[in-house]
């Protein structure tokens, strides 16, 4: 053991690191708590919007009680109200507005800090005196919740049903495989994908992120994949509390379906991710040593920096991280597809896998870390369905029912609905000035979000009927259609449609055969061009 160091050292040490003794050099401001960018910006629209009320009110001080109702007023009367059908604001928007407002009064003027007393009165002000004076609505979003039922549906949707027409094909397989990373780790949107409270920074699921190894189970070798959640909300400061959650290979008596090893690998391999692995050969005949009880499937070093989730063109997988809204427009898609009236949402997701943990009996600590929760009352306020699941089973069937599921539900307006809208006044105002063309876009976007609320409408109306009872004829939306008829020009496609549905273990003949073709949607077509040998017909979409 050294010499104790004395507090000379210390300063000496300091001195030589570059210390300055001027204490000029620092001022006395308070610190606010360190947000991040995205966060900040939400600050700010409020803030503007105060600076706009001091234009009329330029002695506003939000430090007297009755300006901050004042202002409260004019925040709500400024909000365009989506939930209520008079575009009402609720009182929760109302309030999150206003807590932005005084966080980001608080970060900009340290030293004039908004009491905890004031903001309380006006949480009470706008809950009670402010939601009778301007009739705001109390309305919430309905949640939704991805059982195993509907999951099932979307699965089957995707790879048995549907004509929807991606940029590529690869993004069928994506769209399956980080369905199952959100299901089997309770990941929130922005942990997989890229989020936008970090839009524009590539932080989402990376390759560096996570590991596969290979390991005995019941003397058999399996594959084990790790994922840390290394951009998980609240925790860009608490590195040690990030959850890691692991998938496995061996899934007794399931189908291919929801094993997602298999769409990992797959995955991988279009990749070219593995260091020394290149073909499915290569990668099952992997077993540990035999004085190891694993082996670890190293990444290629150029791989660990890049998105395990990349966008897709039509030349295939390219660099950049898909965002997070861009793959939630997918899974809305395709669960509308598989004739779900409330789309599927990644939170829904959210909500059911941590429902399933709750009931599996595990400790709260254990829970806190799967969903990466910092607060117990979190799970129970947000999460947990209010049917109780004292019978889990018997209950799930309840929470498969918010999405109210109807096997015909409209995919595009019937003709005859159409025909309505295309002679109403508001529609024909929108067709006729899209002969200026300056104002084009922004027209055509009115009018396509006309057509989308007329959708709605007559999706909330359509009558759901028991199969038993359907007799005649019924509307049919071709896309409903289109893959049976063109599945014989995608022999890939229509050899998944049965395989991946077979109830067997990944080395399985059948396990072989669609991790095959799950590469091979992931790799053609390439620059554009068919991929059927002899053809090479260009694309276009």
């Amino acid at each position: 053991m050294g010499r104790k160091r004395t507090a000379e050292d210390r300063r000496k040490h300091a001195e030589e690191n570059g210390y300055d003794d001027d204490e000029d050099a620092v001022d006395d401001n308070l610190v606010p708590r360190d947000v991040l960018d995205y966060t900040k910006g939400r600050y700010d629209v409020q803030m503007e919007l105060w600076f706009e009320y001091k234009t009329t009110h330029p002695n506003a001080n939000p430090h007297v009680l009755k300006t901050l109702k004042h202002f409260a007023e004019f925040m709500a009367k400024s909000i365009k109200g989506v939930l209520d059908p008079n575009g009402k604001p609720t009182v929760q928007t109302v309030r999150n507005y206003f807590r932005c407002f005084v966080s980001g009064w608080n970060i900009d003027n340290p030293k004039s800090l908004i009491s905890r007393d004031l903001t309380d009165s006006i949480t009470n002000y706008i809950k009670g005196p402010l939601k009778k004076k301007l009739g705001l609505s109390t309305a919430t979003r309905k949640k939704t919740y991805l059982t195993l039922e509907n999951y099932m549906y979307m699965e089957r949707q995707l790879w048995q049903n549907d004509g929807h027409e991606y940029v590529h094909e690869g993004y069928r397989v994506f769209i399956s495989a980080k369905l199952k990373c959100h299901v089997f780790t309770s990941a929130r949107l922005g942990e997989i994908s890229e989020g936008s409270t970090r839009r524009g920074t590539s932080s989402g699921l990376r390759y560096k992120d996570t590991e596969m190894i290979v390991a005995w189970k019941d003397g058999e070798p399996e594959l084990r994949y790790s994922l840390k959640r290394e951009f998980a909300k609240g925790m860009h400061d608490k590195e040690n509390q990030r959850p890691t959650h692991i998938l496995y290979e061996l899934l007794r008596d399931q189908p291919l379906i929801v094993n997602p090893v298999l769409f990992m690998l797959a995955v991988f391999l279009a990749a070219g991710a593995f260091k020394k692995y290149r073909t499915v050969e290569q990668v099952l005949a992997v077993e540990p040593p035999t004085d190891q009880s694993y082996w670890v499937l190293e990444w290629a070093d150029r791989v660990l920096d890049l998105p395990v989730f990349p966008e897709i063109s039509a030349d295939g997988p390219t660099q950049k991280i898909q965002t997070g809204p861009a793959f939630s427009t997918q899974v809305k898609g395709l669960s509308q597809r598989a004739g779900m009236e409330s789309p599927v949402t990644i939170h829904g997701i959210r909500r059911e896998s941590l429902i399933q943990a709750t009931s599996n009996g595990y400790s709260k600590d254990e829970l806190m870390k799967f969903a990466a929760h910092t607060n117990q009352i979190t799970l129970t306020r947000d999460y947990l369905s209010s049917i109780t699941i004292v019978n889990s089973v018997r209950t799930e069937d309840f929470r498969s029912i918010t999405v109210k599921r109807n096997l015909k539900l409209f995919l595009l307006l019937p003709a005859k609905t159409q025909d309505e809208l295309r002679q109403r006044e508001d529609y024909v105002t929108i067709t006729k000035k899209l002969k200026d063309l300056s104002l084009e876009i922004n027209l055509l976007r009115q009018r396509r979000m006309l057509k989308n609320k007329e959708l709605n409408r007559i999706r909330r109306t359509q009558e759901r009927i028991h199969p038993s009872e359907r007799e005649g004829t019924f509307h049919i939306d071709q896309h409903r259609s289109l893959f049976d008829r063109l599945r014989h020009m995608m022999p890939e496609r229509d050899r998944l449609s049965n395989t991946l549905f077979y109830v067997a273990p990944l080395r399985s003949e059948a396990g072989i055969s669609a991790l095959k073709d799950l590469i091979t949607l992931l790799k053609n077509p390439c620059r554009g061009k068919c991929s059927i040998p002899n053809c090479s017909i260009g694309l276009k979409w």
